[in-house]
């Protein structure tokens, strides 16, 4: 039944104790977590009150951009010259930190049975120490 097929997804807002848990139906057992968090985020039906955001930020290093969740339920990246040097949104799947430029790039898949959650922490000082999963 349509019930059982949700998608979950777990926000650790700072300063409270329970994350704030969403849910989203599908008749899809897989998606692009971008498309989900667009489900999940901009659906006035599932929440109003988180105020979330993304942007790119252009990276001249690499002569590319990179992709970051700017802001949920008011929390923001701290420092948006450098985003990697203070807190930031952190998405894990399955327990796993992953790179969310990584993820805008390869259109991540994930299933209704991976476990996905959103942190507000200080980001990888390299960002090499994510896993591109």
């Amino acid at each position: 039944p349509l019930a059982n097929k949700q998608f979950i997804l777990k926000i650790y807002l700072p300063e409270h104790i329970q994350p704030k848990v969403l849910f989203y139906n599908s008749e899809i057992d897989k998606e692009p977590i971008t498309d989900l968090m667009n489900s999940f985020l901009f659906t006035s039906a599932i929440d109003d009150d988180l105020d979330a955001n993304f942007i790119s930020i252009y990276n001249k290093y690499t002569d590319s951009f990179d992709y970051y969740i700017q802001r949920i339920g008011g929390y923001e990246i701290e420092n948006e010259e450098e985003p990697n040097k203070g807190k930031m949104w952190n998405c894990y799947i399955n327990k796993e930190k992953i790179d969310w430029t990584y993820v805008c790039n390869n259109n991540r898949v994930i299933s209704m049975n991976d476990e996905v959650e959103l942190r507000y922490e200080e980001g990888p000082k390299d960002k090499l120490q994510l896993t591109n999963c």
